[in-house]
């Protein structure tokens, strides 16, 4: 199991989770990374999209952080099965890919700012 790592950044460019999940929507097929399925989970959005072959799923939403401009949060995560897993079979190599992605489309955004990394 990968460590989990969670991108924070700051921007008032977005009105709503939704329009962050625009954003990364079109930051990833810039990439040329497929995409698909926008699914509003009420407090975030989730994009689905294949990364190096693999789906990888991306949640993403405004934090409750009371910051100016305001926090986001997103971070990719690969499914496998509980008997992948068990089995060893499972490789998170587009998870990293997926990491990678998004560091490289924010910092090239120019409108971010404290952009970071976290485990929580």
């Amino acid at each position: 199991m990968p460590n989990r790592r969670y991108l924070y950044l700051q921007t008032a460019d977005f009105a709503d989770n939704n329009a962050f999940a625009q954003w990364l929507l079109g930051a990833l097929e810039k990439e040329g990374v497929t995409t698909g399925n926008v699914t509003d989970e009420d407090f975030m959005q989730v994009v689905e999209a294949n990364v190096a072959g693999m789906p990888v799923s991306f949640y993403l939403g405004k934090t409750e952080d009371d910051t100016t401009p305001p926090t986001w949060l997103v971070w990719p995560q690969q499914q496998w099965s509980w008997l992948s897993r068990l089995l060893g079979k499972a490789n998170y190599d587009a998870e990293a890919e997926a990491q990678a992605l998004l560091e490289k489309a924010a910092s090239s955004a120019g409108s971010f700012t404290h952009i970071e990394w976290g485990d929580k």
